[in-house]
């Protein structure tokens, strides 16, 4: 599948004519005034810009022109429209037109590109069109809906100025800020491993480390080069004016860059370091675990006390007054002054990953959670963000802007008169989705969430409620319901979200055959809740954990799951349990099937149990461990999904030569990335799969 959008047509209101034609124009003009010419008239080119229609993302367009190469101001950017419209061009003109377009989602995000080119040779009319191309990778056919632009998370963000900003992080991510929008860009040598930190000296010298594997790349202004890293996995950076680097890492490990070489620096220590900040080349203090802090000073590290024994994650200092400040475990604030360390009360009991400030009265710690806390010279104060995402790394920008990045490609900013803003990614974990079409998709997760996708973006909707929801199923689009942890079930009559049933249960999967026929489970007592169109009763399945997975071919046979490799069947009138075959791990939390003799369970390791209708047997899942969902189109289309973003798909295959489970790495594998948590299809080309960080995957072969 390729990973554009679609051949579109890109059409402007009317007066992007007129501003175009006087832009063109004036030029032509002045060019002959500078050669003290007379000014004549010019012909005239009528250049038709022809539409069929725009991606239903695109909100905004950006229009930018060059002629030869050169390029003129920006000459238009507003809102996308549809009709086509003529543009009046200086008819004199000579040499090669080329338009650019971005094609915006607010707030500025690019999500879609286009170039076209015309050549000007004294032609009267002319017809140009343009093809955007989606800026988001969709490798494999597991394409990224959300979080988006980048679904990656962002490991570090730097700002050189206003107009120029950096955001890097797990997968090859590389993003660019140019003052309006974010582009995802080209990265560097290190491909698609994972960049854990940046430092940069000017616009022009630019290091990015992929800290797990050792390695760096160097960018000169105009390209990147793979160059020498220290040999241990790299956990910070920080620099001097000089050119000289610090890399701190793991057991213990500090390597120095004196401009040529790297070379190791002895700390004494085994612990894994975090951070690292400095004022001077004698003044650089590093911290990690077990509350470790070592202060260099210009010969040799000195092991700094202060009483905590917590990870500490991030350092930073104010270099007039020479406080220092350090964050980390369960809230954890260090401040350093007058040469001596203490703990500084705050609000926060998340774990904070970031410190970064102006000045002594101005410092500001993030962490999970969508944690910010700000220090105004006397105490640490709460603020609301509008995410509950992991925050990783903070910028601060020349204008007062503040950006902070973190899991699940989160930007969030704000300026120094207001309050923080979403940019992109912080949305919650999703546990679960259906929907009646591929118009009418809803996911459920973290703290009350619930999104609806009505073809064209994905929206939060209200309930009420913040309970987490970890199911969600339905008969129809006005016949909903959504369970989850000691909260009500929520219905939605396709009108509005309601607490149809009080409970104090924990609820963690729902399936239904028809309105008047639905199950749920979850709670450790084994009891299952069935609804029959009128009230929810409570049917005691027999088992005695709690139950992740749910599944029916028809009101008469329904399995569910559990803890402990454990199973029961409903026949129509009871529960019973079923025998399994042993594996390793035995915790069931995925099953599925398309008929009541072909039924799969997914295991914590390397095994699916199939459900031929008479018996049980073991079969290799393709080598990977973590399954947690299924989801299939036939008995020879299963997907599976599970921890890290694996997928495997049970088909027939050329090698195989029957149907077998083949692991399909599809670019929402990660080691730093959350779990995909479960599947939903309508037929064997529109499948969705949901999990941590707001994640949404639609398979599209």
């Amino acid at each position: 599948m390729s990973n554009f959008l679609g051949d579109y047509f890109l059409s402007f209101h009317a007066a992007v004519g007129l501003a175009l034609s006087f832009i063109l124009s004036a030029a032509a003009c002045q060019d002959a005034a500078d050669n003290n010419a007379p000014v004549v008239a010019a012909s005239t080119l009528a250049l038709q810009v022809q539409v069929a229609s725009l991606p239903l993302e695109v909100e905004r367009v950006r229009a930018s022109l060059s002629l030869d190469g050169v390029p003129l101001p920006t000459y238009y950017e507003g809102l996308a429209s549809l009709p086509s419209w003529p543009l009046q061009l200086d008819g004199t003109l000579r040499g090669k037109l080329q338009l650019h377009v971005d094609g915006e989602q607010e707030p500025m995000l690019i999500r879609a590109e286009g170039d076209a080119a015309l050549d000007l040779t004294g032609q009267t009319t002319a017809t140009l069109g343009i093809t955007l191309t989606r800026s988001e990778t969709c490798a494999n056919s597991w394409c990224w809906l959300s979080p988006l632009p980048a679904a990656s998370s962002i490991n570090r963000v730097w700002s050189f100025a206003p107009d120029d900003a950096w955001a890097v992080g797990d997968r090859g991510l590389f993003m660019r800020w140019d003052g309006r929008a974010w582009r995802i860009v080209s990265s560097s040598p290190l491909g698609a491993l994972s960049t854990v930190d940046l430092w940069a000296t000017s616009r022009n010298d630019v290091w990015a480390f992929a800290g797990y594997t050792a390695r760096a790349a160097r960018w000169n202004g105009s390209r990147w080069t793979e160059v020498p890293a220290p040999p241990f996995s790299i956990r910070k950076v920080w620099g001097f004016a000089d050119g000289s680097l610090w890399v701190v890492g793991r057991a213990g490990k500090v390597a120095r860059f004196n401009g040529t070489t790297w070379s190791t620096v002895p700390t004494g220590i085994i612990e894994d370091l975090w951070a690292v900040w400095g004022s001077a080349a004698d003044n650089l203090w590093v911290a990690g675990d077990r509350g470790t802090i070592l202060h260099w000073n210009g010969a040799a590290f000195t092991v700094e006390t202060q009483g905590i024994y917590t990870e500490l994650f991030a350092l930073w200092g104010d270099s007039a007054s020479g406080e220092v400040w350090a964050t980390g475990r369960t809230g954890t604030i260090l401040h350093r002054t007058g040469g001596t360390w203490a703990s500084v009360p705050s609000t926060a009991t998340e774990w904070l990953h970031g410190v970064v400030g102006r000045s002594a009265a101005d410092v500001w710690a993030y962490g999970d959670g969508g944690t910010v806390l700000h220090w105004d010279g006397s105490s640490w104060t709460r603020q609301a963000t509008p995410v509950l995402s992991s925050l990783r790394s903070a910028a601060l920008s020349s204008d007062g802007k503040i950006w902070l990045g973190g899991t699940g490609g989160t930007l969030i900013y704000r300026t120094l008169l207001n309050s923080w803003k979403k940019l992109a990614g912080g949305l919650p974990h999703f546990n679960d989705i259906w929907g009646s079409s591929e118009n009418d998709l809803w996911a459920v997760g973290q703290a009350g969430a619930v999104y609806h996708f009505d073809g064209r973006s994905w929206k939060p909707v209200a309930t009420g409620y913040s309970h987490d929801l970890n199911a969600v199923w339905g008969s129809g689009p006005k016949d909903i319901w959504a369970v989850g942890w000691a909260g009500p079930k929520l219905h939605f009559d396709g009108s509005s979200w309601t607490a149809a049933s009080p409970t104090k249960d924990y609820l963690l999967a729902m399936w239904g055959s028809s309105a008047s026929d639905i199950w749920t489970v979850g709670d450790a007592s084994g009891m299952a809740q069935h609804w029959d169109g009128t009230s929810w009763k409570g049917v005691d399945t027999g088992l005695r954990t709690n139950l992740y997975g749910l599944w029916g071919s028809d009101s008469s046979n329904v399995w569910t799951t559990g803890y402990g490799g454990v199973c029961a069947r409903w026949n129509g009138t009871s529960w019973a349990l079923e025998p399994l075959p042993a594996v390793g791990g035995e915790i069931y939390s995925g099953i599925f099937g398309t008929s009541s003799s072909d039924v799969w369970i997914a295991t914590p390791l390397y095994d699916m149990l199939h459900w031929d209708g008479t018996s049980w047997s073991r079969v290799s899942n393709g080598g990977v461990s973590g399954f947690r969902a299924l989801w299939g189109s036939s008995a020879t289309d299963i997907w599976a999904v599970g921890s890290y973003g694996v997928t495997t798909h049970y088909a027939k295959t050329a090698a195989a030569g029957g149907p077998s489970w083949t692991v399909t790495y599809n670019g929402t594998a990660s080691y730093q990335g959350g779990a995909l948590r479960r599947l939903f299809g309508l037929d064997s080309k529109r499948i969705w799969a949901v999990g941590d960080d707001g994640t949404i995957l639609q398979y599209r072969p």
